[in-house]
């Protein structure tokens, strides 16, 4: 187990006996309940020891049987004991849904405080509202914070996202939490800005314009590197690289060419490559990215590079292809974050669960359950590592361990595909997406926070 040397280092979700949250083994379930609402569920193995003060950080969620909503998370109870020995919990508030879990129902075990980051605020720490022009819609996603020690603010690169328009926009802050746009509220990057490129530039159908999706930003050697990817007027998906010596006044040069392009016919990349991370490793850089198929299969590939101009797709790509228990839903694999603990390369790498039932079992059993506990067809993030320098990895044995708080109106529907970690002082700070139901579907930037000691 790799412990003691990552921001998250416990489950966030457990779905069976085994504490594995394959689909394979013994779901958990209700075996007794008694008149003073204390319920016994299947006892967990050793690996996973849930103590009495720490079950108060959990939550006991059930499904309610009905097509497409039994994943265990539509109905939640708060924990105010649990006797791992013997499996009993003493059930507290309903935070979500209603009712009581009966005898013999699959049930799930969330954990609300992962690793002991708790909620900073309630609602989003960024919104369109806040004074950004043109911003369509009202769902967007962050995917990278910098520190301008020349302006003494920190910097967060914000997308739109669920709309044709994705323009890209700027919010700064001196103390991580108070955030207002930058630029007076004018986008970074506009559509028009990438009319003479081969990698973007177009929504994916090719019938309106649209700026690329921004992944990540990296200093080197005095220049600035705005990783992005986009769709070409052929609907390819590329990823390009737009350099400039200021971070927010440009001059940007936006290269005519990508640097990482679609594969060829059969290949795991050859629809798409898209979501690049970057980092420095030893005396290059190496890029994480996904990879879709023809048949919408994504996969995780690297590339590496000594300037961040020239990039050289790894031989052996993908490097994580498995799409099994809790992330196996084969439509899923962004990297989220990337960063390194001593030699080892980590990687929040995104999921979610398939359905466990398909056309045929739908048509035999005539029913449309989505037949699995857990944190179904939602995406959640879990820890890859690598010992080699990024050539094969292994994931974290408590996979996953990271999932949004269904109790929570801000995020209680699923996690998007961006985090981040900063330190300040005896403080790390979580930046996360949450999607949310409340008042009409959109992602929504989140902060979590814990106090620490130090980080290795």
């Amino acid at each position: 187990m790799f412990k003691n040397d990552f921001f998250l280092n416990e489950p966030c979700m457990i779905v069976n006996t085994e504490c594995n949250n394959l689909f394979e083994g013994e779901y958990l379930r209700v075996k007794y309940i008694s008149e003073d609402s204390i319920i016994e569920i299947s006892p967990l193995n050793n690996s996973f020891f849930l103590s009495y003060d720490y079950g108060k950080n959990w939550m006991l969620g059930w499904g309610t049987g009905e097509p497409l909503y039994d994943a265990g998370c539509e109905n939640l109870l708060s924990i105010e004991h649990y006797n791992p020995a013997t499996g009993k919990i003493k059930t507290g508030k309903l935070l979500r849904g209603n009712g009581f879990p009966q005898k013999n129902q699959r049930v799930v075990l969330w954990n609300r405080t992962p690793s002991g980051f708790v909620k900073y605020k309630k609602g989003a720490i960024v919104k369109p509202e806040d004074g950004f022009i043109n911003m369509a819609g009202n769902s967007l996603m962050f995917n990278k914070i910098i520190y301008d020690s020349i302006n003494n603010y920190w910097v967060m690169f914000v997308n739109e996202v669920d709309t044709s328009k994705i323009d890209i926009y700027a919010a700064v802050s001196y103390n991580l939490i108070d955030w207002k746009p930058a630029l007076n509220g004018n986008p970074l990057f506009r559509a028009e800005d990438f009319m003479q490129t081969d990698w973007a530039g177009w929504t994916c159908d090719a019938k309106s314009r649209q700026s690329p999706l921004l992944t990540d930003v990296i200093r080197y050697k005095g220049i600035w590197y705005f990783v992005m990817n986009g769709y070409n007027k052929k609907g390819e998906r590329q990823i390009g690289i737009v350099s400039s010596p200021n971070m927010l006044g440009g001059p940007f040069q936006i290269p005519v060419e990508p640097v990482i392009r679609c594969g060829k016919k059969g290949k795991w990349n050859e629809k798409g490559v898209f979501y690049g991370k970057v980092m420095k490793y030893d005396k290059y850089f190496l890029m994480f990215y996904d990879g879709i198929k023809k048949n919408n299969t994504e996969s995780l590939g690297i590339a590496w590079s000594y300037d961040l101009k020239t990039w050289h797709e790894y031989e052996n790509n993908p490097v994580i292809i498995s799409h099994t228990g809790w992330r196996s839903r084969p439509y899923c694999s962004e990297p989220a974050w990337i960063g390194k603990c001593g030699n080892v390369i980590c990687v929040m790498l995104a999921g979610a669960k398939d359905f466990k039932a398909g056309p045929w079992h739908h048509y035999i059993t005539k029913r449309m359950y989505k037949d699995i506990s857990g944190n179904v067809d939602d995406m959640q993030l879990g820890l890859f590592l690598s010992y080699d320098g990024g050539r094969s990895f292994v994931q974290h044995c408590l996979n996953p361990l990271l999932v949004n708080d269904y109790a929570n109106d801000d995020e209680n529907e699923h996690l998007g595909g961006s985090l981040d970690f900063i330190q300040k002082n005896d403080t790390l700070f979580m930046f996360y997406i949450g999607k949310t139901t409340f008042e009409n579907l959109h992602y929504q930037p989140l902060l979590r926070y814990k106090i620490i000691d130090s980080i290795l």
